[in-house]
């Protein structure tokens, strides 16, 4: 219910965006990517190539293969995607002739996407929490830092506030639950509102995602030193 009455939702199923197949395809990937059972593991890699091959941003997500050093499924989905992306042309008229068509117009409306409303300096922060993602252990968490940056880089993130579904239903299912994850539902709730409390939802969700990050850096660093200082 909370998916159906969001505003992201709302205002992309309106539109007919194609941000809806691209975010359902990125959700088998999350849900199923670490599936024991190899089909499904395979069908999730597919699913992100879709993924990517509809909407490019997507591919930010394939490095969760990266920093889980599954390489070879990693080149996968790249190859799964431009397959995918350049089988699409073969259905028009012209074929492959579109493809340079396709980069021009791309590139025409590149400003428009630029780092969209958020300064230059939110982008690089967002990036380096981007980098960030391995010292932390909860997946919904890895998956948010993600959907983070994504919005970063319009001026206007209706559709790409459907990237916290995926988030918000990685967050509900998890086993453990503690006391500061009150305050993340608050957010997530906030973000996925059909009234307008998407820019405070926003930015406490940052402001606690950002708080925990220097904290686990914080015992990082403090541990390496213990270790350090015992090896002495």
């Amino acid at each position: 219910l909370l998916m159906v009455f969001s505003l992201p939702f709302i205002y992309s199923f309106e539109r007919g965006n194609t941000v809806l197949l691209s975010v359902f395809a990125v959700s088998i990937f999350l849900f199923n990517y670490e599936n024991e059972n190899k089909i499904k593991k395979e069908f999730s890699l597919i699913s992100l190539a879709f993924a990517c091959a509809l909407k490019f941003i997507p591919l930010l997500f394939a490095p969760l293969l990266l920093f889980k050093k599954r390489f070879k499924d990693f080149f996968k989905v790249i190859l799964y995607a431009i397959i995918l992306f350049l089988s699409a042309f073969l259905l028009l008229k012209g074929g492959l002739n579109n493809v340079s068509l396709f980069f021009k117009n791309a590139f025409i409306n590149y400003n428009y996407y630029e780092y969209g409303n958020q300064p230059v300096k939110i982008y690089v922060f967002l990036t380096i929490l981007y980098l960030l993602i391995p010292l932390i252990k909860e997946e919904w968490k890895k998956v948010s830092i993600i959907a983070l940056l994504i919005l970063s880089f319009n001026h206007f993130c209706g559709y790409r506030l459907l990237y916290f579904l995926p988030v918000t239903v990685l967050f509900v299912n998890k086993q453990e639950f503690k006391k500061s994850d009150i305050l993340y539902a608050i957010s997530l709730v906030c973000i996925l509102s059909p009234l307008n409390l998407t820019n405070y939802g926003f930015k406490l969700f940052g402001l606690l995602i950002s708080f925990e990050l220097i904290f686990i850096i914080y015992n990082h660093i403090k541990q390496n030193i213990l270790k350090n200082h015992k090896a002495l």
